[in-house]
């Protein structure tokens, strides 16, 4: 495959997904806001958003102006990577929802706002649990 079949994929799969921010097949969002980041930042809203938010908060890096819109190949670096987690974590209040405990329904509550089309939700709340015990009660 190249990476024009690899943009058509995205495209398709994504360009016109509306509640994603992006703008049809034909105007290349699908690729362009494809998912990067620790989180995956994926649609056009969500680069807004990230964008904003770091906007917001640039009297902590005040030498780091930059238009992740623009330029979302930004996140690949490990410090956007970051803060484009940390940023869809505090916009979405997803903190709020795991400080109520390590229980299954909370899990799926984090998830249903991380990904909530995703056919996933017992595979992650297995995971959570595995990490939790490795975690907490390893010998």
């Amino acid at each position: 495959m190249t990476r024009t079949d690899y943009e058509a994929i995205a495209n398709g799969a994504y360009g016109s997904r509306a509640e994603l921010g992006n703008r049809g097949i034909s105007s290349g969002d699908g690729w362009a806001y494809r998912g990067r980041g620790l989180k995956q930042l994926t649609g056009r809203n969500n680069y807004m958003e990230f964008q904003r938010w770091h906007r917001q908060n640039s009297v902590q890096w005040p030498d780091d102006d930059l238009d992740f819109v623009e330029n979302p190949d930004l996140l690949t670096t490990m410090k956007y990577a970051v803060r484009s987690a940390a940023s869809f974590w505090i916009n979405n209040n997803l903190y709020k929802i795991a400080d109520k405990g390590p229980h299954p329904e909370i899990v799926d509550k984090i998830t249903k706002i991380v990904n909530s089309n995703t056919d996933s939700y017992l595979e992650r709340r297995k995971h959570f649990s595995q990490i939790w015990r490795d975690i907490f009660y390893a010998d």
